[in-house]
C-alpha cells in the first residue's frame, strides 16, 4: 500500500504588516491542512520557514495549533525542521514550544560522538503508522547550517533501512539560478545517499530535480504557500502557489503531483515612465487604476524608467494611492523605486568618462570627510569605494527572498572593508 505525504515550506506565518495579507497567509496554511486530510495523508513534511519569525504573534500560532490539532485528531502527523526564519540560536523559538506540546515533530536533533575527533551524528524518528524513517537538519540565521553538513557523519544514516526521508532547509548549489550561485549553497554531494525523498525549502521556487548523484529520487523545493513579502506577490500574479503530495510505492517509486491554491487573485501592472514628463505620467497612471478591476484582489502597482523632466515628487502618489483604495482591492502596493529623475547635466558621454568621474568624486569626498582612517583614503580608499559600489548596485535575483538578499549584501559590503 503507498504512503502518502504532502510536502510544503516557507510557509512564513505571520509575514506582512498588513492583517488581510497576514490572514490570508494562515487561510492558505489552513486549506493546504484540508486538502491533506481530503486526499487521506499519512503526515506533512514542513521544510523549513514554518512562521516568519521565531517568537510570531500568538494569534497567528492559535491559528495554525488549532487547525494541526483538528487534522492530528483525524489521523495526520507533522515533521519539520528549522528554517532561517524559525531559528533561534537559544532554541526559544515557537517551534519548540509547538513540539513539547506534541503539535509537531522536529527531526534535525544532531548528538555527538565522545571521540577525540567528534562528528555529529542525527538522531532518527520513526513514524509509527507508515515505519517511515526521517533525518534532517535545520537551518540558521544567513546560511550558517552549511558548515553543519561538513560536521555530520551520515554513514549511520545511509544503512538505515528504507523507506526513509531527508528534510532540510537550504539551497543546492548546482541548481540555484545562476545569479545566486557563490553566495552559499549545500553542493548536492554533501546530502546522505540512499534517501527515497528529498525535502527542502528556502529557495521560493517549485522544482523536482532527479540527480544521478542521489540515485534520481527526487529532491524537490515546494515554494511558498502563499507568500512571504512584494516578490511572492508578483510571482502569484503569474501562477498559483502550493504545495507537493506524494506517493511513496513498495518499490522505492514515488510519484510527486503539484496541489495549488486558491486563495487571491494578484492583479500587478508594470508602467514604464521613460521619457515622460510628470503631467503624462500623472493622468496615465489615473487612467490605468481607472480601468483595474482589483475589487477583493491584492492589486501591485510598480511604476519605474527615467522622467524626461522634473521629478518623481511632481507626481501625486497619494492620490493615486486614494484611487486605487477607493476600488476595493485586498491590499494596494505602489512600488515606484525604479523611477528617477533625468540627469541635471551632461557630465559623461563615455563608460570611460563615467569611471573616470566616480573616482573623482570618490577621492574628493573622501578627502573631504573628517575622522575617517586614513586606509580609507587614497589608493586604497578608492578601491574599496568602487568596490562597495560594485556590491551596492546589485539588484535582488529572482529565487532569493528579501532578507537573505539583505543579509548577503550586509556581509559582502562587510568583507570590502575587512579586505587588506
Amino acid at each position: 500500500m503507498p504512503i502518502r505525504f504532502a510536502h510544503m515550506s516557507d510557509v512564513h506565518l505571520g509575514a506582512f504588516r498588513e492583517k488581510e495579507l497576514r490572514e490570508l497567509n494562515i487561510l492558505a496554511f489552513e486549506k493546504a491542512v484540508d486538502a491533506c486530510v481530503e486526499r487521506k495523508a499519512d503526515f506533512v513534511i514542513i521544510a523549513g520557514d514554518f512562521f516568519d519569525v521565531a517568537l510570531p504573534e500568538m494569534a497567528v500560532v492559535n491559528r495554525a495549533v488549532r487547525k494541526m490539532r483538528e487534522a492530528h485528531e483525524k489521523g495526520l502527523r507533522f515533521y519539520l525542521v528549522y528554517g532561517s526564519h524559525d531559528y533561534s540560536p537559544t532554541e526559544t523559538s515557537i517551534i519548540d514550544v509547538l513540539c513539547s506540546a506534541g503539535v509537531l515533530v522536529k527531526v534535525s536533533v544532531a548528538e555527538e560522538s565522545g571521540d577525540e575527533t567528534p562528528r555529529v551524528t542525527l538522531k532518527v524518528f520513526k513514524d509509527e503508522k507508515t515505519g517511515v524513517s526521517f533525518a534532517g537538519v535545520s537551518a540558521r540565521a544567513r546560511g550558517l547550517e552549511e558548515s553543519d553538513f561538513d560536521k555530520i557523519d551520515f554513514t549511520p544514516l545511509e544503512k538505515i533501512p528504507n523507506p526513509k526521508i531527508f528534510i532540510f532547509h537550504s539551497a543546492i548549489m548546482e541548481f540555484v539560478a545562476e545569479e545566486l550561485r557563490g553566495f552559499g549553497g549545500v553542493p548536492v554531494n554533501a546530502l546522505p545517499k540512499g534517501f527515497d525523498y528529498y525535502a527542502t525549502g528556502h529557495v521560493h521556487l517549485p522544482q523536482v530535480i532527479r540527480d544521478s548523484r542521489l540515485s534520481n529520487k527526487p529532491l524537490v523545493y515546494p515554494g511558498p504557500l502563499f507568500a512571504s513579502d512584494y516578490r511572492d506577490l508578483e510571482s502569484l500574479s503569474k501562477g498559483k502557489h502550493g504545495f507537493w503530495f506524494c506517493e511513496l510505492g513498495d518499490n522505492g517509486e514515488c510519484k510527486v503531483e503539484r496541489v495549488e491554491l486558491d486563495i487571491c487573485n494578484v492583479v500587478f501592472e508594470e508602467y514604464d515612465a521613460s521619457g515622460k514628463n510628470p503631467v503624462s505620467v500623472q493622468q496615465e497612471l489615473s487612467d490605468l487604476v481607472s480601468s483595474k478591476n482589483v475589487a477583493g484582489k491584492v492589486f501591485l502597482l510598480k511604476v519605474k524608467g527615467v522622467l524626461a523632466s522634473g521629478s518623481p515628487g511632481d507626481i501625486n502618489f497619494a492620490e493615486l494611492r486614494e484611487k486605487a483604495n477607493s476600488k476595493n482591492p485586498v491590499v494596494f502596493y505602489m512600488n515606484r523605486n525604479a523611477l528617477q529623475s533625468p540627469e541635471k547635466t551632461e557630465l559623461v558621454a563615455s563608460v570611460s568618462d563615467t569611471k573616470k568621474v566616480e573616482e573623482e568624486l570618490f577621492v574628493q569626498s573622501l578627502d573631504a570627510l573628517k575622522g575617517v582612517h586614513e586606509g580609507l583614503k587614497g589608493e586604497n580608499g578608492l578601491h574599496k569605494s568602487k568596490k562597495l559600489l560594485e556590491v551596492l548596485r546589485v539588484e535582488q535575483p529572482p529565487g532569493e527572498t528579501k532578507a537573505d538578499f539583505e543579509s548577503r549584501i550586509s556581509k559582502q559590503s562587510l568583507s570590502v572593508f575587512e579586505s587588506g
